[in-house]
Order: C-alpha cells, then structure tokens, then sequence
C-alpha cells in the first residue's frame, strides 16, 4: 500500500495539495476496511494508549508454567561411618577423586570386630552342641476336658494346628450338654415351654421352646442320635402349622484348641460320643522342653548378630556405590576412624537434582511427574531436562511471603555441578492442537466469558459466549464458540516506542497463524511455549 501511495505522488507532479487530500483519503479508507493480509489492523483508537486490534484465532501448543530459582545438588550421597573404631589400612583413593561405581575408595580393619566376630563364633558352636544332644517330643494329644458328642472337626491331618487355628479359630466344637437348638423368627405366637416338633432331613423330632426374646425364639431337641449341625430345620406346632426354619446348632457348644505343633491323627469322629480325658488329636511337633526352646531361641539370636558384624566386616572394605567424587575424607594410613564419625562421602555424579522454592499462590499447581526445563547461569544455551520429584507441604514464610521447597530430577546433567545456580520452569498445564486468542480478546460477565467476532466486510462486532480452557499470560486456549480463522477484537495498549506496522502486527505467532503451529515448543515467546508464559 506504502508503494502504491508513492507511485501515485510521482504520477501527479505539481499536484501536491490535492495530492495530499488523496493521499488522506486513501489512508482513511484503508483503517475503515480493516484488512491487511490476515495481519492485525487498527480499527479504532481509544482514549489514551488503548487501541482495538482484530486477529485470527489459530491453532498451536499453549502451556501454563510456574518458574523457580535454587540451586543444583547431586541426588545421592553416600556416606560411610562405623560402628567401632576402626584402622585405616590403605588408601585407594584421594579425597577429590573421581570414581566409577564399585571403585575400592579404602580399606580398613577392626581388631574389636574381629574380636567380637570370635566370640560371638564360638557361642553359636557351644549352643550348636548343646541343641544338637537335645530331644523333640515324639508326640502329644489334645483331650477332652468334657463329656458330650463331637459335632464338628476342623483340624485337618498333616496341617499345622496354627494354621487351622487362624482360619477357624478352633480344631474342633463339643456339645456339652445332649442338646441342639435351633433359632427363628416365629410367624406364630409362641411360648416358652411350648411344645414342637422339628423336622429336618428324614427326622421329625419333639421339641421344646426354651426361650423367646425380641421378636426371635429357641427351641431345643435331644442329641441322642447323629444329628449334623448346621442341617436346615423347621419348626411345627401342635396344629401342624410352620412356626419357622433355621438351622441345628450345638446348645452349649465347647471348642476345642491347640498352639503349636502338627495334626498327626484325628482320634474321633463326628457325632461320637466322648467322655472327659478322651483323646481327641494326636499332634507330632507340639513343642519343645524349656530348655530347649530358650537355647534355640539364644541361637537364632547370635546369629542374627554374628551376620551383622560379617556384613559390617564387609564394609571395611570402602566401595563406591555409584559414580561420582570422594568428599570429605581426611584419613590417613595408619589412623583411627572413631565410631560414628564419617569417615568419607561419595557424591554422585551420574544424576542430579535441583532444590527451587515455590511461591505460595503457585504451589497447589504443582505435581509429582510434571516435567521442567532448567538454565543454569554458568552453562548458556542449554537446557536441561527434569520431573518434579518431592513437592513439600511444609514452606517457609519470609517477609510474609511463604515458599514450598520443590525437588526436580535431572534426566541430564551434563556440564553442571553441584551449587550452581538454576532456573526451573514447570509445565503445569499444556494443550496442542488448541484454538487461541490472545488474553486481551476475552470479556467477562455474569461469570461467563465472552469474544467479539468480525464477520469478513463488516465493522460490527457479534459477542459470542466461549468457554476458555488454559490461560496463560499471553494466550487463551478457546474450548468451544471460536472456530480457527475467526478474526476476534483485541484490546492492546501501546507501551513501547516500536513502529505503528510492529504495533498492528500484535503478538507472535497469531496474526497469519505463522510461528503458532511450531511444533511442541509453542509459538515464538519462550519456555511456556506460548509468548510471555505464565510468569
């Protein structure tokens, strides 16, 4: 257009006024139309700074992002200490010196813990000795303590009695007093001492109610013959009509149990008829004497211990856990290392972390498992890739500002090192694919939110209800109401001294949809992958 406008001031030489009022002319009908090759074009200026802008909305990646400062750290550390004083006997390596995983760093030596290694050795040999002249009981029985019928058998043979016991909470169950009852709800009137008649299987048996209580009643029948419990019964009155069902239980039943040992033989049967002192299980393994089980107990015990000191022999020898560098270690060949005091400390190399403070009106938007870019101010033009880790609960509140300590785990740590200053930024919400207008396009009311769309060749506006996805600094993310393609009124203000044509082109990335589409980076504008990001 600049072009045009030109040509036509050379065309019409000594023409200059009437030229001049073409020329304004021409310029006024160009704001009218409001188009420029898809880029932003001013409408309209407002009071002040304030101008209307149209734009397309396009599609590309937007992110929401949460940003932080700390500082790199290594993400493990091995420390090495000892529980007794212990006598460097060489060193492999330096203080300072790089390692690989499994590298000999020292070695030392403990007359104390080879001592106590002796000692410990020979009580577990006496012990040993002593076990070993010892006798198991053959065998032991579980009897009766009453008279009455057997009426259930858990305990099974070959299986431990406390297996059974866990699972059943006894070995068997004894009716103590000749007598089954069973309990219903009567759909009769019935009293206690009414006489019934219960019909289960092929039986039909007298009875008598023994009790009624809250809506239930008890009747109870002789045990004289091999009546199973558990058997499905009913309930008769002397007119014959059903009172109600259930099912035989034991009147007054008695369990049987046991603790240890294993079930060699089941010495009774169902529905037999047993006397007090009557062998009902036979157990093999039911225990030892007191003597026995307090030395075995002692032997275990030792050698429990014994193989902590064997381990702890083992440590003497210092050996690098991971790659990385031996810090802090000051012992020389020859010297004393004092028990619990660190002796040297491996700092891993191979991964790191980084240690950022979070502001509190952010902290809720952080995740375990969302992923973050780092700078660090000593490695220009590289970034490094991470995941939050550990998000923590507990902050600090300074100058009435409260942070929260945030961890992130580097995947790639190359060329930093430890106490270097860096930068995280958290992706906390990310959308390709996404229809976006620029921040300034959205109007608010009655809580909803709405855009005014430009028809093509009109200069009124329609307001269209829209609802907004993920928001960040810059951009909008347009769920539904704004297709791609629509131009939509953007409020911008002018606050810098660049050219009116760097001014109507707006934002990067939306005017031609150029830049917007740019792959999982976003549109031109820095690590939210959308302009300006989120902080």
């Amino acid at each position: 257009m600049k072009k045009k406008l030109k040509d036509i001031m050379v065309m019409i030489p000594g023409k200059m006024k009437k030229h001049k009022k073409l020329t304004a002319v021409l310029l006024a009908l160009f704001v009218a139309v409001g188009v420029f090759s898809g880029r932003l074009v001013l409408t309209r200026k407002a009071k002040g700074e304030e101008q209307i802008q149209t734009q397309k909305a396009a599609k590309g990646t937007i992110k929401k992002t949460v940003e932080g400062s700390g500082s790199v750290a290594s993400a493990a550390t091995q420390t090495v200490s000892f529980s007794g004083d212990v006598t460097v006997q060489s060193i492999k390596k330096k203080d300072g010196a790089s390692v690989k995983k499994g590298d000999t760093i020292a070695v030392l030596t403990s007359s104390s813990l080879e001592d106590s290694i002796s000692s410990l050795e020979s009580q577990i040999s006496s012990l040993e000795s002593t076990l070993s002249q010892g006798t198991e009981s053959a065998s032991s029985t579980i009897s009766s303590k009453v008279s009455g019928r057997v009426k259930r058998i858990y305990a099974k043979e070959g299986t431990a009695v406390s297996k059974t016991m866990d699972s059943k909470g006894a070995l068997m169950e004894i009716s103590a007093d000749g007598k089954l009852k069973i309990e219903f709800k009567p759909s009769k009137t019935v009293k206690t001492g009414d006489s019934v008649t219960v019909k289960f299987g092929s039986y039909s048996v007298s009875g008598k109610v023994s009790s009624v209580s809250s809506g239930k009643a008890a009747v109870t029948i002789s045990d004289s013959y091999y009546y199973d419990v558990d058997t499905k019964a009913s309930v008769y009155n002397s007119s014959s009509q059903k009172l109600g069902s259930g099912k035989l239980k034991s009147n007054s039943p008695i369990t049987v149990t046991g603790d240890q040992g294993t079930v060699s033989s089941i010495d009774v049967s169902k529905n037999q008829k047993v006397y007090s002192g009557t062998t009902l299980i036979t157990l093999s393994g039911a225990g030892y004497s007191k003597t026995y089980k307090s030395n075995l107990a002692k032997h275990e015990a030792l050698v429990g211990q014994l193989e902590e000191l064997k381990k702890e022999k083992q440590n003497l020898t210092v050996t690098a856990k991971y790659d990385g560098v031996v810090d802090e270690l000051s012992a020389s060949t020859g010297s004393t290392v004092s028990k619990g005091k660190t002796f040297c400390k491996v700092v891993s190399t191979s991964s790191y972390k980084v240690n950022i403070d979070v502001d509190e009106l952010d902290i809720k938007a952080i995740k375990t498992g969302q992923s973050v870019s780092v700078t660090a101010d000593a490695v220009e033009d590289k970034t490094f890739k991470g995941t939050v880790t550990k998000v923590s609960k507990i902050g600090t509140n300074t100058d009435g500002v409260a942070t929260y300590p945030v961890t992130i785990e580097l995947s790639d740590a190359e060329d930093l090192y430890p106490a270097m200053s860096a930068t995280a930024t958290i992706t906390t919400q990310e959308a390709s694919d996404a229809v976006l207008v620029p921040v300034s396009a959205i109007q608010s009311k009655d809580g909803k939110s709405y855009v005014t769309v430009i028809s093509d060749g009109s200069q009124e506006g329609i307001s269209k209800e829209v609802e907004v996805g993920i928001i960040n600094d810059s951009y909008a993310q347009i769920t539904s109401g704004v297709s791609e393609g629509d131009q939509v009124q953007v409020v911008t203000r002018n606050s810098s001294n660049k050219s009116s044509e760097d001014k109507m082109m707006g934002p990067e990335g939306l005017g031609d949809g150029n830049g917007i589409n740019g792959g999982q980076s976003g549109a031109p504008g820095g690590g939210s992958g959308m302009p300006g990001g989120s902080r």
